[in-house]
């Protein structure tokens, strides 16, 4: 394939850093649902970041993009079988930027997000730089089938299942890689004047203070719904249940559902 132009890309959100990354998602008409595409044509050869297309944000969509981004980074941190030192250092200066916004918020209100937008779209593009390299896994997983069947968007998606599973890993196995993010959660729920007792309940707090995250059900997701979802999970998706941090069972899939239902 011979490529004669220059790819320039400009975000207009703070979520997916596509901008940086070779990968992209795309829908089956016939079935509804997503499977990915992975190609170097898809990355920039110029990536232009603008603060000022992102300051009418409406709030919800701020912060689901922004929940994406924090995935993106922690996920490729934590990963099992791509995460590496590069991912890493994006990785954590992205988680960084981001709680530290959150935190400005909560500090001294709304009124101040405009003014975070350009730190906002920088941890965006360091995430996708991450996820770049060290690759997503069992929170993108659980989310795909949400947007497949409901619609709801990818960010929302991720938001609802990051800090599950975050909870899930320190309950089977409390690590290296994991103890540096809950080190640095806890740096920034002190910032906000949050409890950092324990990291991600302490997150899930501070991301609910910024915009609380509805519950499955409003979706329209049904108990019904919780054993196909997982079955699709575990059928199409093991590249991202491959790079979880710890075991990952059907059984762990079901109940984050049903937590989160």
């Amino acid at each position: 394939l011979i490529i004669d132009k220059e790819l320039i890309l400009v975000p207009t959100t703070c979520g997916t850093g596509s901008e940086v990354t070779y990968g992209g998602i795309v829908t089956m008409k016939g079935t509804g649902l997503k499977t990915a595409i992975i190609d170097p044509v898809l990355c920039a050869n110029h990536a232009v970041l603008i603060p000022e297309l992102l300051s009418t944000l409406p709030k919800k969509i701020f912060m689901h993009c922004s929940v994406d981004a924090l995935g993106h980074s922690m996920e490729s941190y934590l990963s099992a079988t791509r995460g590496n030192d590069l991912a890493r250092a994006a990785g954590y200066r992205a988680v960084s930027l981001i709680l530290d916004g959150y935190a400005q918020m909560i500090q001294s209100g709304d009124a101040i997000r405009p003014s975070l937008m350009k730190q906002f779209l920088t941890a965006s593009c360091l995430g996708g730089m991450a996820v770049n390299n060290g690759g997503a896994g069992p929170v993108h997983a659980l989310a795909y089938p949400l947007g497949e069947v409901y619609h709801m968007s990818h960010g929302e998606s991720i938001y609802q299942f990051l800090v599950p599973v975050l909870k899930h890993y320190e309950s089977k196995n409390d690590g290296k890689y994991l103890g540096e993010l809950k080190e640095l959660i806890c740096r920034y729920l002190r910032q906000a004047g949050l409890d950092d007792t324990n990291a991600f309940d302490g997150l899930g707090v501070m991301l609910n203070m910024i915009y609380p995250a509805r519950r499955l059900h409003e979706a329209g997701m049904q108990e019904s719904d919780i054993a196909p979802f997982t079955a699709n999970v575990f059928a199409e998706k093991q590249r991202l249940l491959a790079a979880s941090y710890t075991e990952f069972t059907p059984q762990d899939a079901e109940r984050i559902y049903r937590e989160r239902l």
